[in-house]
């Protein structure tokens, strides 16, 4: 027994555990009986675990392969079908080319997005005339017959050379395939010169046949010959409706936003704007598509692509959003038409004076001494007025009895007159002397023939 015990510590408390065939072995060196060697035999967990392998244990096992078999069955039958590679009923589909300009098909390295798709919108129905059109299709109709305006003015130069220089640039609308189209008039106010820039990018040289100021009305002339001009249908407003779709085409900011198209609304209609420096009231149409500087003189139609107004920036009501206003054709077509065969308005009076506001033409320290009303700056020579005798410098302080102190309301009133008439002025005359003004306190009368305005 010491010989057995002389490889261990006998201080030691240790049991060393074996395990053989489910039976379980415990060594413990102090052990008293010599019979056991310092084993002891412990049967009892052989018979629990026995009872776990042979029973519940080995179903689990089985059912949990069972699972496993039928889930990788099932996940390789999906796999195929998915693939194409298991049914020649379901082919491979064809991936869709990938719009990247950098893709090939010889380093196919995906796409970073994951649905693109293809839209193969219908065919442009054909436009019908007379027929109700969708915004695209009137826009597409009119388009063709609106026209670029461009103005140049001559600058003096140095060494007496004398050069042109583009002053400004507006829209038009051909209004004949013989080459007359319709624009503003204060698009081509002041140009020693004017061209005009056809939708197809055709640059023509234009002759102003007649300008109204009163009306804002211009019309111009280009040569015709071998163009294709397409002169856009017209028509009155009073088969127009308020909150009918209306579009504005022209060229806002000139060139570089050529023929662009603004979409809104009629917004009112018949509304009656006033000019200011005229005086002269229009009725127009009042709409909030918007109408920027360059888009002046420009069609508003509607959705049957028939011109309905001109469209003017000019006639705008400051300090307000999306509203705009469009001279009617209404209105506009007896003007361009006086314009087409006279070069002028027909039958429309004037006095030919020039007029001011006093306070453009005197010094501030001269206010106080100045009668209010209008300054004459220009008389026309050999006119019914020189003849009236007017002088520059008189002041007219009212016609036929009303006061006027206003452009718009000397401008307004000789409106409802026609040339023949005659009208009443009381005037303040002028006394020059050098630098120093000085008005008579009493106003004087003059009575002046109307005459027609050229």
């Amino acid at each position: 027994m010491s010989e057995n015990n002389s490889n261990f510590n006998e201080n030691s408390q240790t049991q060393k555990t074996e395990e053989h065939s489910n039976i379980r072995y415990t060594y413990n060196p102090n052990s008293a009986n010599e019979q056991s060697n310092g084993y002891n035999t412990d049967f009892s967990g052989s018979k629990k675990q026995k009872k776990k392998v042979n029973g519940n244990s080995i179903f689990v096992v089985l059912i949990s392969v069972l699972l496993c078999i039928t889930v990788l069955a099932a996940a390789i039958s999906i796999y195929s079908l998915i693939s194409g590679k298991g049914d020649a009923s379901f082919p491979t589909p064809t991936p869709f080319a990938d719009p990247s300009p950098t893709s090939s098909t010889a380093d196919n390295q995906g796409s970073a997005f994951e649905n693109v798709v293809e839209i193969k919108p219908s065919p442009t129905p054909q436009i019908i005339e007379g027929e109700l059109l969708t915004p695209q299709q009137a826009a597409e109709k009119v388009m063709p017959s609106v026209v670029c305006i461009q103005t140049y003015e001559t600058q003096n130069s140095w060494g007496g050379a004398n050069s042109t220089a583009l002053s400004g640039e507006g829209s038009g609308i051909i209004c004949r395939n013989d080459g007359y189209i319709i624009t503003n008039a204060h698009v081509i106010e002041g140009a020693s010169s004017v061209q005009v820039v056809l939708y197809n990018g055709t640059i023509c040289d234009a002759e102003v046949k007649g300008s109204d100021t009163v009306t804002d009305l211009a019309l111009l002339k280009i040569d015709a010959t071998g163009q294709a001009l397409n002169a856009a249908n017209f028509t009155s407003t009073k088969n127009c409706n308020v909150a009918d779709t209306v579009l504005a085409l022209g060229n806002p900011g000139g060139l570089e936003f050529s023929f662009s198209v603004t979409k809104g609304i009629i917004s009112a209609l018949n509304r009656a704007i006033q000019d200011y420096d005229t005086g002269y009231i229009m009725h127009c149409i009042q709409t909030d598509t918007a109408i920027n500087p360059g888009n002046s003189g420009g069609p508003l139609i509607d959705l049957y692509g028939n011109v309905i107004g001109i469209t003017s920036s000019k006639i705008v009501a400051e300090g307000f959003e999306n509203l705009g206003f469009a001279i009617t054709y209404d209105e506009a077509a007896p003007i361009i038409n006086d314009l087409l065969f006279y070069g002028h308005v027909k039958n429309r009076a004037t006095i030919n004076i020039t007029l001011a506001l006093p306070s453009s033409v005197f010094r501030l320290s001269a206010w106080s001494s100045i009668p209010s009303g209008l300054c004459v700056t220009a008389v026309g020579e050999g006119s019914e007025a020189a003849q009236a005798g007017l002088k520059q410098y008189d002041i007219i302080y009212s016609i036929d009895g009303k006061a006027v102190t206003k452009m718009s309301e000397y401008s307004s009133y000789l409106l409802s007159k026609k040339p023949g008439d005659k009208v009443s002025l009381k005037v303040y005359r002028a006394n020059i002397s050098g630098w120093s003004v000085q008005y008579s306190s009493t106003p004087i009368t003059i009575e002046v023939t109307l005459s027609e305005s050229t």
